[in-house]
């Protein structure tokens, strides 16, 4: 997917995100937090959006979480598991979770998308993140995986993405 990064969030409108930290948009304010700091979720809907062909603007999510509250902690925690589900479902777009990684993943057919969230490390205070994910033959393309890498990553499956992490929980979406 083309990578076509706007100088702010409500100009991004197509191609997927990755490295929130080095985005133009970094520090733009998202309730109490910045997206660069906080905003994996909202960049994970959004990339989930785009690999299913449905984009809309990030501000437009964004302010759509903030304005309902569904933020956790005011911003400053992102967006938690249940706000994930209940937003593909005011889409109108299938969600179906899981807090298994691997019964999330082993019944994912070629173009299945998915939105996860996990704990960096074992101990919760070293933080959480959340990614959008898609199936392939060879297994996954991962999005957003690091606060600065610039482009996606491939792993043969999903838990490649965050060694060392939890998984918390995840939902196939589309």
């Amino acid at each position: 997917m083309t990578r076509e990064i706007a100088s702010t969030a409500a100009g991004q409108v197509r191609g997927t995100l990755n490295g929130q930290l080095a985005l133009p948009f970094a520090g733009e304010k998202l309730g109490l937090g910045t997206y660069g700091k906080n905003g994996c979720g909202i960049i994970a809907l959004y990339n989930a959006l785009q690999l299913l062909g449905r984009p809309r603007p990030l501000g437009e999510i964004g302010a759509d979480l903030v304005r309902r509250h569904r933020l956790l902690f005011g911003g400053l925690g992102g967006i938690g598991p249940r706000c994930i589900a209940a937003f593909f479902r005011e889409q109108g777009i299938a969600c179906a979770g899981s807090f298994s990684c691997r019964r999330l993943t082993e019944s994912c057919g070629q173009g299945a998308v998915l939105v996860f969230t996990v704990m960096n490390a074992r101990h919760p205070f070293r933080g959480f993140h959340t990614m959008a994910a898609r199936k392939d033959r060879e297994g996954f393309t991962v999005y957003n995986v690091g606060p600065y890498d610039s482009g996606s990553r491939r792993c043969a499956s999903l838990r490649e993405a965050f060694p060392g992490g939890v998984f918390i929980r995840g939902f196939r979406v589309g």
